[in-house]
C-alpha cells in the first residue's frame, strides 16, 4: 500500500493533540493518587484497594491508553518512512485494545457478571483470529485480505454499540438506586456517549470508504487510529480521574476499582447516612 501524503500529515497533526490529552490524562491521574475525592464511595475504594492509592485494574487501565498511543506513534513513525503499510497493524492492535476496554469495563460495573461480555467476547475472539491469520504468511484462507479493513472495524462498532449501552443502562440503575434523579448522571453518560459516538462515526467512514470511497480509506485508517487511543484517554482524563463536572459523587459509576451494584450502593448510602447522624448527635 502507497502512502497518502495528505493521510500521513493528517496524522501527524491529530497526534499532536492527542499527545497533549495523554499528558493531561496522566496527569490527573497522578493527582488523584494524591487527593481521592471525599464522598460516600470513598470508603468503599479504601475497602477494595485495601488502603493502597491504586487498584491493579486502574493501572492496567493506565497502562493500556499508555500502550495504544504508543501503538499510534509507531504507525505515524512508520508512514513516514517506506513501511507505512503496516500502519494498518497498528490500527488493528489499537481497535482491539479498545474493544477489550469497553468489555473489561462493562464487566466490571456489572459486578463481574460473564454473561453480559459473552457477546463481545466472540467478537474480539473473532478479531484475535482475524490478526493471527493476517500475520500469518500465505493463509490458505484468504480471510487475511479482510480481516483488518472490514472485519475489526464493523465488530468494533457493534461491540461499541452493545458496550456503551449496557454501561448507560448500568449506571442509570445504580443513580435510581440511591435515590438520585435521571439528570444527576447526565454529565457520566455525556462523556461516555460522546465519546462512543466520535469513536463509531470514524469506524462507520473507515467502512464507507473501503466500499465507496477507495481514494480516502486511508484517511479512514487515521481517524480509527487517533480515535480509538483518544476516547479511551479522554474518559480517563474527565470520569475515571474524577474531573467530570457535576458528577463528583458518582465518579466510581465507571471506575474499575468500584465493584457497586444496587446492593452496595444501599449500604453505602445507608453507612453514609448513619455517619451524618452520628456526628449530629
Amino acid at each position: 500500500m502507497d502512502n497518502s501524503p495528505g493521510a500521513t500529515i493528517t496524522l501527524t497533526v491529530l497526534y499532536v493533540p492527542y499527545a497533549m490529552l495523554l499528558v493531561l490524562a496522566l496527569h490527573r491521574a497522578r493527582l488523584r493518587v494524591k487527593s481521592q475525592p471525599s464522598n460516600i464511595y470513598s470508603a468503599h475504594r479504601r475497602n477494595v484497594l485495601g488502603g493502597a492509592a491504586l487498584s491493579w485494574s486502574y493501572i492496567a487501565f493506565i497502562a493500556a491508553v499508555v500502550l495504544m498511543f504508543i501503538f499510534t506513534t509507531v504507525a505515524m513513525v512508520l508512514r513516514w518512512t517506506p513501511f507505512g503499510g503496516f500502519s494498518i497493524l497498528m490500527m488493528g492492535l489499537n481497535v482491539l485494545l479498545a474493544d477489550v476496554i469497553l468489555i473489561w469495563r462493562s464487566w466490571i460495573i456489572y459486578g463481574m457478571a460473564v454473561w453480559v461480555i459473552l457477546l463481545p467476547s466472540i467478537g474480539v475472539v473473532a478479531d484475535i483470529v482475524g490478526l493471527i491469520l493476517t500475520l500469518t504468511p500465505d493463509d490458505p484462507t484468504g480471510f487475511s485480505a479482510v480481516a483488518l479493513p472490514i472485519e475489526f472495524p464493523a465488530i468494533s462498532f457493534l461491540v461499541t454499540g452493545y458496550c456503551t449501552i449496557v454501561i448507560a443502562i448500568r449506571i442509570v440503575r445504580i443513580n435510581h438506586s440511591q435515590g438520585a434523579a435521571f439528570w444527576a448522571a447526565a454529565p457520566v453518560l455525556q462523556i461516555i456517549v460522546e465519546s462512543a459516538l466520535l469513536y463509531s462515526a470514524a469506524l462507520v467512514f473507515y467502512i464507507l470508504c473501503y466500499f465507496l470511497f477507495s481514494n480516502l480509506g486511508e484517511y479512514g485508517e487515521v481517524l480509527i487510529l487517533v480515535t480509538a487511543g483518544a476516547c479511551p484517554t479522554w474518559i480517563l482524563t474527565r470520569i475515571i480521574s474524577g474531573q467530570s463536572p457535576g458528577a463528583e459523587n458518582r465518579v466510581a459509576l465507571t471506575d474499575f476499582d468500584s465493584r457497586a451494584d444496587e446492593t452496595i450502593a444501599v449500604e453505602l448510602r445507608r453507612t453514609s447516612t448513619s455517619s451524618a447522624t452520628s456526628s449530629k448527635e
